[in-house]
């Protein structure tokens, strides 16, 4: 946790009494956000609370002390009574707890927090928007379809008085202030939710064999299927490269693969290791030799290649929004173009042929994570935002 402390000069202990968090899963606030809530509790001595789904998670964000409410929400959802009934339980929440300032994290938390607070009078609102995802950036059908309900909804919601709006990287900012009218004086740049340095370290000896490894849901938006391809290009020229997969399949998106399809893959290609769901991701990293992230996702700060960073590997991924913030390419890593499999087997292939090259970029990157994106210079940001709008 991160040591921030009470100071005299502090303006709004006595104000921030109740703070709330809404996302859209238990595991989303335990994992990248619960020492942030640590942080605020004990900067202001403030009651934390968390609206999100129920999950195995929520007994962990209980045991720090926080206050959980269950809040139906459904990520993939679209049926407007479900919809309706969310708003209705976050307004209800929020009418029996009287927060001071809630915290919205996601898209549709963002969209339904943000009425229901109004609705309720909460005096102070942050939302956060970790990439403005495939709504605005992709290619589907289903998106170009609700692409201006969901643009029409965050325009409402991304305005007003005392409110702060925290972008990851300045592409999703400059697309708000476009498209939505953000006002450029309540949006705030913090890139990522922040690492723990002092947890994600580099290992002290590289793997031999060498070891690709990618993290993040089985989506194709993702670049799972681009990573596959790669893999198998690569498989006939270096046949000792080991190729790992840490994530697991999201049944609720049309972009992931399926079980069906995982277990195919692993028949048909025995060098890719599909590990699942992985708890603790350290020792994942510290048995890689480099991370491989292929996305066309709209991403904010991609957190899987911050953690790989910390641990001082190279790392490979598309020159995209949120990539081009933690990949800095032929310092830390290379950058290719999305969809572009014989590219990514080309830039892992540069990669491997130089050992010292892959060293020092591991130490460039380790040392921008340090300076750009910890976890103690993320929430420092974010509880000076806290301050700027309790006394705004």
């Amino acid at each position: 946790m991160v040591q921030t402390g009470i100071t005299a000069s502090d303006k709004v202990a006595h104000t921030l009494k109740t703070i709330s968090y809404f996302a859209n899963s238990d595991w989303y606030l335990f994992n990248f956000r619960a020492p942030l809530a640590q942080a605020a509790k004990q900067t202001f001595g403030a009651e934390i609370h968390c609206l999100c789904p129920d999950g195995p998670y929520r007994p962990r964000l209980e045991a720090m002390g926080f206050r959980w409410f269950e809040t139906p929400l459904e990520r993939q959802g679209t049926d407007p009574i479900a919809e309706w009934k969310l708003l209705q339980r976050v307004r209800q929440v929020l009418h029996e707890t009287r927060p001071d300032l809630l915290h919205n994290f996601t898209l549709k938390s963002v969209v339904w927090g943000t009425r229901a607070a109004r609705a309720e009078g909460i005096p102070a609102l942050v939302n956060a928007l970790a990439g403005m995802g495939s709504v605005f950036r992709g290619d589907t059908m289903k998106g170009a379809l609700i692409r201006p309900v969901i643009k029409g909804l965050l325009r409402r919601s991304l305005s007003g008085h005392r409110q702060r709006v925290i972008f990851q990287n300045p592409d999703d900012l400059q697309l708000a202030v476009k498209e939505l009218g953000v006002d450029p004086c309540t949006a705030a740049l913090i890139r990522g939710s922040g690492v723990n340095t002092a947890r994600f370290t580099p290992a002290l000896i590289s793997p031999d064999p060498p070891v690709a490894l990618f993290v993040g849901r089985l989506l194709k938006d993702k670049g799972i299927l681009t990573f596959i391809s790669a893999a198998e290009q690569l498989h006939k020229t270096h046949p000792s490269l080991r190729f790992r997969i840490a994530g697991s399949a999201d049944a609720g998106n049309p972009s992931s693969l399926q079980i069906s399809d995982i277990k195919k893959i692993s028949s048909e290609r025995p060098y890719l290791e599909f590990l699942g769901h992985v708890e603790d991701m350290v020792q994942i990293y510290r048995g890689a030799s480099f991370m491989v992230l292929p996305t066309a996702y709209g991403e904010g700060v991609p957190r899987s290649l911050i953690e790989a960073a910390a641990c001082g590997l190279p790392l490979i991924a598309t020159d995209h929004p949120g990539c081009r913030e933690i990949v800095l390419d032929g310092v830390n890593g290379f950058t290719v173009q999305p969809k572009d499999s014989q590219a990514l087997a080309d830039a892992i292939r540069k990669l491997l042929k130089n050992s010292d090259q892959m060293i020092t970029m591991g130490v460039q990157g380790r040392t921008l994570v340090e300076t750009e994106f910890s976890e103690e210079s993320v929430i420092k940001r974010t509880l000076q935002i806290y301050r700027d709008l309790m006394v705004g």
